[in-house]
Protein backbone atom coordinates (compact mmCIF):
# COMPACT_ATOMS: atom_id res chain seq x y z
CA UNK A 1 0.00 0.00 0.00
CA UNK A 2 1.60 3.55 -1.26
CA UNK A 3 0.96 6.60 0.85
CA UNK A 4 0.68 9.50 -1.44
CA UNK A 5 1.18 12.68 0.27
CA UNK A 6 -1.45 15.89 -0.24
CA UNK A 7 0.72 18.38 -2.12
CA UNK A 8 1.99 21.12 -0.35
CA UNK A 9 0.17 24.74 -0.47
CA UNK A 10 1.45 27.48 -2.12
CA UNK A 11 1.50 29.11 1.22
CA UNK A 12 3.54 26.15 2.76
CA UNK A 13 5.91 26.72 -0.24
CA UNK A 14 6.02 30.16 0.09
CA UNK A 15 6.92 29.80 4.05
CA UNK A 16 9.45 27.06 3.50
CA UNK A 17 11.12 29.15 0.81
CA UNK A 18 10.66 32.54 2.97
CA UNK A 19 12.49 30.45 6.30
CA UNK A 20 15.43 28.95 3.65
CA UNK A 21 16.24 32.30 2.58
CA UNK A 22 16.06 34.19 6.41
CA UNK A 23 19.80 34.70 6.01
CA UNK A 24 20.11 35.05 2.73
CA UNK A 25 22.12 38.72 1.37
CA UNK A 26 21.08 37.71 -1.71
CA UNK A 27 18.71 40.50 -2.35
CA UNK A 28 17.15 39.03 -5.64
CA UNK A 29 16.63 36.19 -4.07
CA UNK A 30 14.48 37.84 -1.12
CA UNK A 31 12.31 39.29 -3.02
CA UNK A 32 11.35 36.06 -4.97
CA UNK A 33 10.66 34.60 -1.92
CA UNK A 34 8.36 37.55 -0.96
CA UNK A 35 6.62 37.67 -3.82
CA UNK A 36 5.61 34.18 -3.56
CA UNK A 37 3.99 34.54 -0.01
CA UNK A 38 2.00 37.65 -0.88
CA UNK A 39 1.01 35.86 -4.24
CA UNK A 40 0.03 32.67 -1.60
CA UNK A 41 -1.70 34.87 0.25
CA UNK A 42 -3.50 36.84 -2.20
CA UNK A 43 -1.90 40.36 -1.59
CA UNK A 44 0.33 40.65 -4.77
CA UNK A 45 0.10 44.01 -5.63
CA UNK A 46 -1.59 45.02 -8.75
CA UNK A 47 0.62 47.01 -11.07
CA UNK A 48 3.78 49.32 -10.49
CA UNK A 49 3.87 51.15 -7.28
CA UNK A 50 3.48 54.13 -6.93
CA UNK A 51 5.69 56.99 -6.81
CA UNK A 52 7.30 58.49 -4.26
CA UNK A 53 6.86 62.34 -3.36
CA UNK A 54 9.41 64.36 -4.26
CA UNK A 55 11.97 64.89 -1.64
CA UNK A 56 11.94 68.26 -0.08
CA UNK A 57 14.97 70.30 -1.13
CA UNK A 58 16.72 70.85 2.49
CA UNK A 59 18.32 74.45 3.14
CA UNK A 60 22.36 74.72 4.30
CA UNK A 61 21.56 76.09 7.95
CA UNK A 62 23.21 79.25 8.47
CA UNK A 63 23.75 78.52 11.83
CA UNK A 64 23.44 75.69 14.12
CA UNK A 65 22.66 75.43 18.05
CA UNK A 66 23.91 73.44 21.07
CA UNK A 67 22.08 72.67 24.14
CA UNK A 68 23.61 75.23 25.96
CA UNK A 69 22.07 77.58 24.07
CA UNK A 70 25.51 78.49 22.30
CA UNK A 71 24.98 79.17 18.53
CA UNK A 72 27.00 78.53 15.80
CA UNK A 73 27.67 80.24 12.29
CA UNK A 74 28.09 77.79 10.01
CA UNK A 75 30.69 78.14 7.47
CA UNK A 76 32.37 75.59 4.34
CA UNK A 77 34.51 72.81 5.77
CA UNK A 78 37.09 73.56 3.13
CA UNK A 79 37.01 77.51 3.37
CA UNK A 80 39.96 79.37 4.51
CA UNK A 81 37.97 80.30 7.54
CA UNK A 82 37.65 76.96 8.63
CA UNK A 83 41.16 76.11 7.70
CA UNK A 84 42.52 78.80 9.87
CA UNK A 85 40.08 78.40 13.20
CA UNK A 86 41.84 77.99 16.34
CA UNK A 87 40.46 75.52 19.25
CA UNK A 88 38.71 73.62 16.78
CA UNK A 89 36.99 70.41 18.91
CA UNK A 90 34.10 67.93 17.73
CA UNK A 91 30.64 69.36 19.21
CA UNK A 92 27.29 67.74 19.39
CA UNK A 93 24.70 69.84 19.14
CA UNK A 94 21.01 69.86 20.31
CA UNK A 95 19.93 67.92 17.30
CA UNK A 96 22.48 65.30 17.62
CA UNK A 97 24.72 66.20 14.89
CA UNK A 98 28.27 66.49 14.86
CA UNK A 99 30.27 69.32 13.76
CA UNK A 100 33.89 70.56 14.03
CA UNK A 101 33.84 74.30 15.45
CA UNK A 102 36.13 76.69 16.18
CA UNK A 103 37.21 80.46 16.59
CA UNK A 104 37.97 82.08 12.94
CA UNK A 105 40.99 84.89 13.01
CA UNK A 106 39.32 88.01 13.09
CA UNK A 107 36.23 87.07 14.32
CA UNK A 108 36.53 88.19 17.57
CA UNK A 109 34.75 85.72 19.98
CA UNK A 110 32.17 84.54 17.33
CA UNK A 111 32.33 80.85 17.11
CA UNK A 112 31.70 78.62 13.63
CA UNK A 113 31.13 75.19 12.70
CA UNK A 114 31.42 73.36 9.93
CA UNK A 115 31.44 69.80 9.14
CA UNK A 116 33.96 67.64 7.39
CA UNK A 117 33.82 66.91 3.16
CA UNK A 118 32.80 69.17 0.92
CA UNK A 119 29.29 69.23 0.60
CA UNK A 120 28.86 67.76 -2.60
CA UNK A 121 25.46 64.86 -2.55
CA UNK A 122 26.29 62.13 -0.55
CA UNK A 123 27.07 58.97 -2.74
CA UNK A 124 27.44 56.77 0.58
CA UNK A 125 25.74 56.39 4.12
CA UNK A 126 28.59 55.18 6.53
CA UNK A 127 27.48 53.24 9.64
CA UNK A 128 30.27 53.39 12.51
CA UNK A 129 29.59 50.46 15.39
CA UNK A 130 30.99 50.01 18.41
CA UNK A 131 31.40 46.39 19.70
CA UNK A 132 28.85 44.93 22.40
CA UNK A 133 27.93 41.36 23.27
CA UNK A 134 31.34 40.00 21.23
CA UNK A 135 29.65 41.37 18.41
CA UNK A 136 32.02 43.98 16.00
CA UNK A 137 28.69 45.38 14.86
CA UNK A 138 27.00 45.41 18.53
CA UNK A 139 25.81 49.34 18.69
CA UNK A 140 25.71 52.03 15.92
CA UNK A 141 26.76 54.95 17.21
CA UNK A 142 27.60 57.37 14.46
CA UNK A 143 26.39 57.80 10.73
CA UNK A 144 28.49 59.71 8.62
CA UNK A 145 27.21 60.36 4.54
CA UNK A 146 30.35 60.80 1.98
CA UNK A 147 30.59 61.74 -2.03
CA UNK A 148 32.16 58.83 -3.65
CA UNK A 149 35.71 61.33 -3.28
CA UNK A 150 35.42 61.30 0.26
CA UNK A 151 34.16 57.93 1.02
CA UNK A 152 37.69 56.52 1.95
CA UNK A 153 38.50 59.68 4.73
CA UNK A 154 35.03 58.82 6.34
CA UNK A 155 36.09 55.34 6.90
CA UNK A 156 39.38 56.40 7.89
CA UNK A 157 39.18 59.31 9.60
CA UNK A 158 35.65 60.16 10.51
CA UNK A 159 35.09 57.08 11.49
CA UNK A 160 37.99 56.09 13.15
CA UNK A 161 37.78 53.49 15.81
CA UNK A 162 34.82 52.16 14.64
CA UNK A 163 34.16 49.40 12.93
CA UNK A 164 32.40 50.58 9.37
CA UNK A 165 29.50 49.52 7.34
CA UNK A 166 28.90 51.14 4.02
CA UNK A 167 25.24 51.40 2.94
CA UNK A 168 24.51 52.48 -0.90
CA UNK A 169 21.45 54.73 -1.81
CA UNK A 170 21.29 57.63 0.34
CA UNK A 171 18.54 59.88 1.17
CA UNK A 172 18.17 62.70 -0.92
CA UNK A 173 19.13 65.98 0.43
CA UNK A 174 22.48 64.54 2.22
CA UNK A 175 25.61 65.97 1.37
CA UNK A 176 29.48 64.81 2.09
CA UNK A 177 30.08 65.94 5.36
CA UNK A 178 26.95 65.41 7.30
CA UNK A 179 26.77 63.37 10.82
CA UNK A 180 24.77 62.15 13.08
CA UNK A 181 25.80 60.53 16.74
CA UNK A 182 23.62 58.18 18.15
CA UNK A 183 25.23 58.31 21.56
CA UNK A 184 23.73 61.59 22.23
CA UNK A 185 20.73 59.71 21.98
CA UNK A 186 20.35 57.57 25.11
CA UNK A 187 19.11 54.08 25.33
CA UNK A 188 20.86 50.91 23.50
CA UNK A 189 21.06 51.73 19.71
Amino acid sequence: MTTTLPEPTDLQVAIHVGQRLLDSDNVLSLQEALRLILRALGAEPDGAPPADEPPAVQATPTEVHHANGATYKVIGAISYTARMARDVRDVTMADGTVWKTGLPIGWHGTPAAWQPGCGAPAAVCIEGYSPRDGRAHGSLDHTVYACAGHTADARADWLSGYTTYTCTGTPEGRRCGERFDYTTLGGGQ
